[in-house]
């Protein structure tokens, strides 16, 4: 539910002046490559951020896309799924809250043609009073939709703590580029059930 979750909070964000690779969801793809180092491992294993649910130049719907920093993009802002809670149910609905984790890489050169300008408070800002709802809101699947932000972690290498960049992408963490993250909690209800209208009886040929 969290990726349909996703799907929403990005859409929301697609008008932003500093969007540019814009995704719902990421998952972490695993992938193993032959080491050219006769000393080291014979393989070498990276995991990195895949979604096949973004938005931006060169990318399709339905298409994975690897989110790792691009000096070729603006920015690149995806979400981390932090899991689900059922918190209660009445007259049909469930309640439910969620936990994701906003990541925004940022360009600064590409953005505003300085390698030092500050610019990610304002970006930052900028996100927190797009996706906070002042009242809760129906929208796709979800009922009474509510958007808070839980904190704001260090910015600081550690966001991508779970990926395995090795020293050519660790560059596009230090100036002039820029990142945070925004942790986000969302309350909503949706129904108990929830199947129809899908078609479940569809093949793909292969």
């Amino acid at each position: 539910m969290n990726k349909e979750l996703a799907t929403v909070l990005r859409n929301k964000l697609a008008a932003l002046p500093f969007v540019d690779l814009l995704a719902g969801m990421v998952q972490t793809v695993t992938q193993s490559d032959p080491n050219q180092d006769e000393t080291a491992p014979a393989v070498i294993t990276k995991r990195f951020p895949v979604s096949y649910d973004t938005t931006g130049a060169g990318t399709c719907q339905g298409q994975e896309v690897p989110l790792i920093p691009d000096s070729s993009r603006k920015s690149i802002i995806y979400f981390e799924d932090y899991g689900i809670a059922v918190t209660g149910r009445l007259h049909g609905l469930v309640t439910y809250n969620s936990s994701l984790r906003l990541i925004c890489w940022l360009n600064r050169a590409n953005l505003v043609g300085s390698h030092y300008t500050e610019i990610s408070g304002r970006c930052m800002a900028s996100i927190v009073d797009t996706l906070l709802t002042q009242n809760p809101e129906n929208v796709g699947m979800f009922t009474r939709l509510s958007v808070n932000v839980a904190r704001i972690p260090p910015q600081d290498p550690a966001l991508f703590g779970k990926y395995t960049y090795d020293e050519t992408v660790r560059q596009y963490l230090r100036p002039p580029f820029e990142f945070f993250g925004i942790d986000f909690t969302a309350t909503y209800q949706a129904p108990a059930k929830c199947l129809s209208g899908i078609n479940w009886n569809q093949q793909q040929c292969t």
